[in-house]
C-alpha cells in the first residue's frame, strides 16, 4: 500500500509538471498543431494513472502498481539525470 500511494504522488507530480509545460507553451505556441502533438503526451500519463486508480479500487494492486512504476521511469531517469550534473560538476568549456 505504501509502494502504490508513493508511485501514485510521484506520477502525479510528474504529471503536473507535464501540464505546466504545456500551459507555458500554450501561451506561446505559434502553429495550430501544438494542442494535436501534445495531446498524446497529455492522455497516455493521464489514462495510465486514470488505469492505475481503477485497477487499484478493484483489488488488482500488482497491476496498478506496474502500470504506476512504468509510468514513473522517464520522470525518475531525468531526475537522476539532472542530479549527475549537480554532483559531479563537469567543466563545459
Amino acid at each position: 500500500m505504501k509502494m502504490y500511494r508513493f508511485l501514485l504522488g510521484f506520477d502525479i507530480l510528474a504529471f503536473v509538471v507535464l501540464l505546466f509545460f504545456f500551459a507555458a507553451g500554450l501561451g506561446t505556441a505559434t502553429n495550430d498543431d501544438y494542442v494535436v502533438v501534445w495531446l498524446p503526451l497529455l492522455l497516455v500519463p493521464a489514462a495510465m494513472i486514470g488505469g492505475a486508480i481503477v485497477a487499484h479500487g478493484k483489488g488488482h494492486t500488482a497491476l496498478a502498481k506496474a502500470l504506476l512504476a512504468v509510468l514513473a521511469i522517464p520522470p525518475l531517469l531525468i531526475i537522476l539525470y539532472a542530479l549527475m550534473f549537480i554532483v559531479l560538476q563537469p567543466n563545459m568549456k
